[in-house]
C-alpha cells in the first residue's frame, strides 16, 4: 500500500506555533491551541489580525531555520506514527510549508517521532492531487477541504480521507471523513485488505 499523509492539523500542532509568533507580532492573546482545536481555518483574521500583520509572521515562519521542527505533535500522532510500518508500506509525507529548508525540518521532525526511518517528505506548493496521482497514492489524508477536494479531482483512484477538525465541519457529511488517526488507521487496512 502507498500512504500519503498531510502534516500539520494531522500530525503536527501548526495552530500553536503560529498563535505565539502571532502574539508577539500583535499582542493579541490566542486560546491556548494545545487543548482546543480552531473553529474557522482563519481564525487569526476572526480574531483581528491585518493582513499586513499575517504577512510579517509568514516571513519570520520562512526565515526561521526551526519553525516546523519545533512544533508539537497532536495528541496521538506519536503513537500513530510509531505504529506506522513504514517497512511494510510506502509512505510519503505530501506538506504544503514555505520556508528555510522546510523539508529538511520536517524530516528531521518525523525522524524524532519515527526512531531510525528516512521520511519521504515531499513539499507540495499547488495543491496534493497531482502529487498522489504522479506517487500512485493508494490512501491519502488530510484536514484542509480545498486539499481534499483537489486530490478527489485529480486522483480519483487515490481514496481520500479527511480528518474532521471544527475548522472544516463543511464536509463533515461525506462518507471519507474520519475523527481520529485511529479510525483512519482501520480504514486504510480495510482497503488494503480489499474490504
Amino acid at each position: 500500500m502507498v500512504l500519503g499523509l498531510d502534516c500539520d492539523g494531522v500530525f503536527c500542532n501548526f495552530s500553536t506555533g503560529y498563535a505565539k509568533l502571532l502574539t508577539e507580532e500583535t499582542g493579541i492573546t490566542f486560546p491556548d491551541y494545545s487543548q482546543i482545536e480552531p473553529e474557522v481555518w482563519y481564525w487569526e483574521r476572526e480574531a483581528g489580525v491585518t493582513k499586513e500583520q499575517e504577512a510579517r509572521v509568514w516571513g519570520r515562519i520562512k526565515s526561521d531555520k526551526a519553525f516546523w521542527l519545533d512544533l508539537h505533535p497532536h495528541e496521538g500522532a506519536v503513537g500513530f506514527l510509531e505504529d506506522l510500518d513504514l517497512t511494510e508500506h510506502e509512505v510519503y509525507f505530501i506538506t504544503d510549508r514555505p520556508g528555510y529548508r522546510s523539508q529538511h525540518q520536517t524530516a528531521n521532525w518525523l525522524k524524532a517521532h519515527l526512531k531510525n526511518i528516512d521520511p519521504a517528505v515531499i513539499i507540495s506548493r499547488n495543491g496534493k492531487g497531482s502529487v498522489c496521482k504522479a506517487l500512485g497514492i493508494d490512501v491519502y489524508l488530510d484536514d484542509k477541504p480545498e486539499n481534499v477536494q483537489d486530490v478527489w479531482e485529480k486522483s480519483p483512484k487515490t481514496a481520500c480521507y479527511m480528518l474532521k477538525k471544527p475548522y472544516n465541519k463543511e464536509l463533515y457529511s461525506m462518507d471519507k471523513a474520519v475523527e481520529s488517526l485511529e479510525e483512519f488507521g482501520w480504514k486504510a487496512k480495510l482497503w488494503e485488505e480489499g474490504i
